[in-house]
């Protein structure tokens, strides 16, 4: 390992939590879920969806191995499909559009009447979902064995989780200052990124389950 590996992977670990999870998504969803909050009222709701993410992540990647191994599935078999999923969000992200791996229509329609939508859907599936569940699920697998890269991951995890919080308390100034264009541009930049780590996914997937 050179003395720059840690911090690149840090920076990859960081970058493609953070574009898979896509806290701005969380931060519209916000709004349109609930237009007439308090703000008293959203920096409750980013609490406690900022706790549902971390305690959601913090098991997957302590608990990886183990859900793993209860099922039987091959980490390899993860990364192919899971490759394929980020592809299809990375698609959906280009076109702005919301992504139905993260949630439908009629899931979203439900969520106007649930009285509290921190945990499900804000929390989960819309910024804690497949993406990053299959994510944290193969970088654990990569790490395991090595200490620094370990916490490079947990760190990562935590900084992502962090910005998350921050884009839901301040939902209604980004909306204000990017408008839907610069929030549709943001995601269509983040779309290459998620299909370009779905596309290593898959790649590594099939090296590893037939070579």
């Amino acid at each position: 390992m050179t003395e720059f590996e840690p911090m690149s992977k840090f920076f990859f670990y960081f970058t493609s939590i953070l574009v898979i999870m896509d806290p701005l998504l969380g931060a519209a969803m916000l709004l349109s879920l609930v237009p007439n909050a308090s703000e008293e009222e959203i920096k409750k709701i980013a609490k406690k969806t900022t706790l549902t993410i971390l305690t959601s992540g913090l098991l997957t990647i302590l608990l990886g191995d183990a859900i793993l191994k209860i099922f039987g599935i091959n980490i390899f078999s993860v990364k192919a499909f899971g490759g394929i999923l980020l592809i299809l969000m990375g698609l959906d992200m280009i076109r702005a559009r919301v992504s139905e791996i993260k949630s439908t229509h009629e899931e979203t329609m439900e969520a106007f009447n649930r009285d509290d939508i921190a945990v499900i859907p804000l929390g989960i599936p819309i910024l804690f979902g497949p993406g990053v569940f299959t994510t944290l699920l193969v970088f654990r697998s990569e790490v395991k064995k090595n200490f620094i890269l370990s916490l490079d991951l947990f760190l990562a995890f935590l900084l992502v989780t962090f910005i998350a919080y921050l884009s839901l308390v301040y939902s209604r100034k980004i909306s204000e200052a990017l408008g839907i264009t610069g929030m549709n541009i943001l995601k269509r930049i983040m779309g290459i990124v998620t299909g370009a780590v779905g596309i290593q996914f898959v790649i590594s997937g099939i090296k590893g389950l037939w070579f």
